[in-house]
């Protein structure tokens, strides 16, 4: 009896210790991986005198709002006449919210 409850022991310690190593291995599929916010570059520049949005790369506006340029002070013309570069959504919203109400 002592040694099928010694060789049992050692199959269980065994398999437990199996199960731990595999357990412990990295991911290895997208859905496993960490919340990552989506990176998506715009610029906001002036476009026929309008404050407007552009998707990285682009000539043509995806957006393009109410305000004028002339209207701004001269600081923030500076500004969007470089073009303010924009990484997030989040971030993309908050500058038009500023310049926009």
């Amino acid at each position: 009896m002592k040694p099928l409850f010694f060789t049992t022991s050692i199959v269980l310690l065994i398999s437990v210790i199996i199960s731990s190593l595999f357990s412990n291995a990295a991911p290895n599929s997208i859905s496993e991986a960490p919340d990552t916010p989506q990176i998506v570059t715009y610029v906001v520049k002036e476009y026929d005198g309008k404050i407007a949005v552009f998707e990285n790369g682009e000539d043509t506006p995806f957006k393009i709002t109410d305000v004028y340029t002339k209207n701004l002070p001269k600081e923030d013309k500076l500004l969007i006449s470089q073009g303010i570069k924009v990484d997030t959504d989040k971030e993309l919203a908050l500058i038009l919210a500023d310049y926009c109400s």
